[in-house]
């Protein structure tokens, strides 16, 4: 599986993303470079959000719909702060799969499948 990673937000987030690139090379897949979430040819997208600005919600919504817009078979899961603050919002979002509020890892585990 291909595996595209993109963090917004602090430093909490990236250690989750590191978390989730460890749990998907350990499963034998690729993780790929998240960015450019258009030129990435991921059969699934985690983004790990945050809450903290409105800057950086706005910056994960962009993220969302670009992929929705340009790689609409690629799956979206959203986790981290944005989707535990505004999980319903989150999900309506083009092409989200999956919210995982925080950094539940086994719950994102279970959204790759």
């Amino acid at each position: 599986m291909r595996v595209l990673l993109r963090t917004f937000g602090c430093r909490a987030n990236q250690y989750d993303a590191e978390q989730v690139r460890a749990l998907v090379e350990a499963a034998g897949g690729t993780v790929l470079d998240g960015s450019d979430v258009r030129s990435a040819a991921a059969e699934v997208a985690v983004l790990t959000s945050c809450a903290v600005t409105a800057e950086a919600e706005a910056d994960l919504r962009q993220a969302v719909r670009r992929i929705a817009r340009d790689r609409p078979d690629t799956r979206v899961i959203v986790t981290g702060c944005a989707a535990s603050r505004s999980p319903a919002a989150i999900a309506a979002l083009p092409g989200v799969t999956a919210v995982v509020p925080g950094a539940d890892l086994a719950a994102t585990a279970a959204a790759l499948g």
